[in-house]
């Protein structure tokens, strides 16, 4: 009976710490989602294929099962498998290397889906959640040391001298999906995991000296990059650039220049999200052709359908839920969470 009794306590526990403003916020976000996928492969074609939709509802199913799996598992258990889910991400993007799918390939020039079946999926997508645990692992050891270390007393230099062994072991960890995600030609989701290594560096509390002078190099180098591809290219052919990597800046910078191939859907995207107006066209109404509207452009749909009020009410959920995450993040006081 207490043995009974003690789980059911453990679980109002669980319950009570689901917040439900991320409760609510997610659901939101999903009924959006599933509504305007339908609108995207269905209504716009007078009666297309259900299926996007249906998986989209079937991987919201999935999600929720892995939730409640992994509020099961303490955090010593959780701390500790990070490293295995770790290696297997960087398993998944060892095989995708020779076991990518042809017609992928073939469309977008890039080695990095699998197709098993009727199912298709990045493998970098499952490693930047892995990617994140293991920064966040690395983050709570430095924290933990720091703390031994009395880290506040030490002098500048001997706090530099730390932090800076610190990012050398998180370079080393992040050099290895990213260079792996490089090889299968995929240029815009290594800048996401740039992106994650920055915001990791800037929340885990070294000295803001480094974080200053890591942000003035990136500027630097982002400056200096934009500069040679549109005055030397020829030097950064020679550092091993490609023409698909300036073609994704060039349709950046121009998108209504070249909108017969490199920008021609970038150009349509925009053209349908202004047609939008204010309100929208109404759900389930296209005029403005985008191709493959529901993967990259699905915005697309949501400003040409519910205009700028829609797009703006999207955002705001965005910007409501990361907020309420971060907050609850600090709320922890752990570092690792």
């Amino acid at each position: 009976m207490a043995r009974s009794r003690s789980q059911r306590l453990k679980k109002i526990s669980q319950a009570k710490s689901i917040n439900p403003t991320i409760i609510a916020l997610l659901l939101a976000l999903m009924a959006m989602s599933v509504a305007v996928i339908f609108a995207t492969t269905y209504l716009q074609f007078g009666g297309g294929s259900l299926k996007p939709t249906l998986m989209q509802i079937f991987w919201y199913v999935v999600s929720f099962i892995a939730i409640a799996f992994v509020m099961q598992i303490d955090k010593k258990t959780f701390y500790r498998f990070v490293p295995v889910l770790y290696g297997f991400g960087i398993f998944l993007l060892i095989l995708v290397l020779f076991f990518y799918d042809r017609q992928q390939y073939t469309l977008f020039g890039a080695k990095s889906w699998f197709t098993i079946g009727t199912l298709s999926f990045q493998p970098s997508e499952i490693m930047k959640f892995f990617y994140i645990l293991m920064m966040s692992r690395l983050v709570s050891e430095y924290n933990q040391r720091t703390e031994a270390l009395n880290y506040d007393a030490l002098p500048v230099s001997k706090q530099l001298k730390w932090d800076f062994k610190f990012i050398g072991r998180m370079i080393l960890w992040t050099a290895v999906p990213v260079v792996l995600i490089l090889l299968q030609n995929d240029f815009g989701t290594t800048l996401v995991f740039m992106m994650i290594f920055s915001g990791m560096i800037f929340a885990s509390g070294v000295n803001w000296r480094i974080i200053l002078t890591i942000a003035l190099i990136i500027g630097a180098i982002f400056a200096g990059l934009l500069f040679l591809v549109i005055y030397n290219r020829d030097l950064l052919y020679h550092l091993g650039f490609q023409d698909y990597q300036f073609a994704r800046i060039d349709s950046w910078l121009a998108p209504f220049e070249n909108t017969r191939r490199e920008s021609y859907q970038l150009s349509q995207s925009i053209k349908a999200i202004g047609s939008g107006q204010w309100l929208g066209k109404g759900f389930g109404n296209f005029e403005v052709y985008v191709p493959v509207r529901e993967s990259d452009m699905i915005f697309s749909t949501i400003g040409e359908n519910f205009g700028f009020i829609g797009s703006s009410l999207l955002i705001l959920l965005y910007f409501l839920l990361i907020l309420t995450m971060i907050a609850i993040a600090y709320e922890s006081y752990d570092s690792f969470y």
